[in-house]
């Protein structure tokens, strides 16, 4: 049976929930929503490895490179977003220490007088 897994699932149709779950988790970051996308990300795991562990047929080898391009694409765009929030993150963090720093310095000062 060309094209699908033990279970009898055809490997596109797993892919296509491969390259949803991704399509979410992009959506889900683009929230804020880190613990979903956790979530997201082992329930995708699973279902990648279920994908792939058939052999593959020359016949599906197109669909499945597509599916792959679009799946590294929405992993570049979940990355993005992370490394954006890291940095607003650490931004955040760093003003906060400064304005600590601020405050202990005030405070030593109007100790002093």
């Amino acid at each position: 049976m060309s094209g699908t897994n033990i279970d009898g699932v055809p490997r596109q149709a797993q892919l296509q929930q491969v390259l949803d779950l991704s399509k979410n988790m992009v959506e889900q970051a683009g929230r804020g929503e880190w613990e979903k996308i956790a979530e997201l990300e082992r329930q995708r795991r699973t279902d990648m490895m279920h994908a792939l562990e058939a052999p593959l047929q020359e016949e599906e080898t197109q669909q499945v490179r597509d599916s792959l391009e679009q799946l590294m694409q929405l992993n570049g765009q979940l990355a993005a977003i992370v490394k954006d929030a890291r940095d607003n993150s650490v931004k955040q963090y760093n003003m906060l220490q400064d304005g600590h720093k601020a405050t202990q310095a005030y405070a030593k000062v109007g100790e002093q007088n």
